[in-house]
C-alpha cells in the first residue's frame, strides 16, 4: 500500500476550475452619455432627458489636464433651467414612491462655478424648494443640512464619479471613483428623498446651481451593491456592459489531498468546490501525472470524483 499526497492546484489535484469572467453590474434603468449635439437628452438606455430652460452647451470632448472624456454638456446655472429624468412608475423599498435608487454623475467642476454651490438633482418637481444634493461653496463636501456632509472635498478640477446610493429607511451611502467615501444620514421612506414621478437634474430654487460640465449620468431604480459600485470605476469607465471582478473558485479540501492506494491500483478521491459568483464550474485535470495517469471520471457543477491509476509496478 502506498500513500500519495495531492496537491490541489497541480496534476495530481484533479481539478482546475474555470468559470466565467464576470458577474455582469446591474443594467441601469437610464443612462445618458451626451454623445450627441444635435439631441443633448438622447438616450443611451431608458427615456431621454427633458431639457428646461437654456440648453446646455455639448463638447465633442472635455479634459481636466490628465482626462478627456468624449462627448460632454456644460449645465446652465439659474432657477430656470434643469434636465429632467423621467422615473418608472411605481413605489418600492416599503413605500409609494422610489425609496431604493443608484444615481451616477460624472462631473467636473468649471473654473467659473469653482467656490460656488453646485446642486446635482433635486426631488421636487416643481424646483419650489431647496435642491437634494449639493457641492458645497466654501469646501467641496457634498451633502445638504438634512443629510450631512461628506468629510471630505470632492476634487473640483478633476473629472470624477460621483455615485449616490439609496435605500432610504437604512442607508444613504456616497462613493467617488468607486470607493465609499461616507454614510449620510438615514432619511425617511416617502419623505423627501423619496422620487416621484421624475428626477430634476442639476436643479435649485434659490440659483444654487452653478454650471457644472457632466460627462454622463445613470440611474437605476434599485439599490447598487458596493462592489458593482466599485466595478463602475472612475469617470469615464464604461457604465452599461460593466462587470465585477470574477472570484476564483476553491476547492473544499484544500491544497493538498491525501490518498491511499495498492500498487497497480487504480483510487478515486471525491473533490468538492464553491464559486463566489454561483458561475458554472468546468472540472478538468490541468497537468498530467507525473507517475499515473489522472482523470475526471464523473462530475456536477460542485463535486467531482478524480481517479489516479498509478504506473504499472509504481
Amino acid at each position: 500500500m502506498k500513500r500519495f499526497l495531492l496537491a490541489a492546484s497541480f496534476a495530481l489535484s484533479s481539478a482546475n476550475l474555470l468559470s466565467a469572467q464576470g458577474t455582469p453590474v446591474s443594467t441601469p434603468t437610464g443612462l445618458w452619455e451626451f454623445g450627441n449635439s444635435g439631441a443633448i437628452g438622447q438616450a443611451t438606455l431608458g427615456s431621454n432627458l427633458s431639457i428646461v430652460g437654456a440648453t446646455p452647451a455639448h463638447s465633442a470632448s472635455l479634459s481636466d489636464g490628465s482626462k478627456t472624456l468624449t462627448g460632454a454638456i456644460t449645465t446652465v446655472g439659474g432657477r430656470a433651467n434643469r434636465l429632467t429624468i423621467p422615473i418608472p412608475a411605481g413605489g418600492n423599498g416599503g413605500g409609494s414612491f422610489t425609496n431604493e435608487y443608484t444615481l451616477l454623475f460624472d462631473v467636473l467642476s468649471p473654473a467659473a462655478s469653482q467656490n460656488s454651490w453646485r446642486c446635482l438633482f433635486q426631488t421636487n418637481t416643481g424646483n419650489s424648494n431647496d435642491g437634494d444634493y449639493f457641492i458645497r461653496d466654501s469646501d467641496d463636501r457634498m451633502g445638504t443640512s438634512a443629510l450631512g456632509y461628506t468629510g471630505s472635498a470632492l476634487p473640483e478640477t478633476l473629472w470624477k464619479r460621483v455615485v449616490i446610493v439609496a435605500d432610504l429607511g437604512a442607508s444613504y451611502r456616497v462613493y467617488v471613483d468607486g470607493v465609499l467615501i461616507h454614510s449620510h444620514s438615514s432619511q425617511g421612506i416617502d419623505g423627501r428623498y423619496s422620487i416621484e414621478g421624475s428626477l430634476l437634474l442639476f436643479a435649485d430654487d434659490t440659483d444654487e446651481n452653478a454650471a457644472l460640465n457632466v460627462g454622463a449620468v445613470g440611474m437605476w431604480k434599485k439599490v447598487l451593491t458596493a462592489a458593482e459600485v466599485s466595478a463602475l470605476g472612475a469617470a469615464g469607465a464604461p457604465i452599461q456592459g460593466a462587470t465585477l471582478p470574477n472570484q476564483v473558485p476553491v476547492i473544499t479540501e484544500g491544497a493538498t489531498i491525501p490518498l491511499v492506494t495498492q500498487i497497480n491500483t487504480a483510487a478515486p478521491i471525491t473533490l468538492n468546490a464553491t464559486d463566489g459568483d454561483n458561475n458554472p464550474l468546468t472540472w478538468t485535470v490541468s497537468t498530467a501525472a507525473t507517475n499515473g495517469n489522472a482523470v475526471v471520471t464523473t462530475s456536477s457543477n460542485t463535486q467531482a470524483t478524480i481517479t489516479y491509476t498509478p504506473t504499472l509496478n509504481f
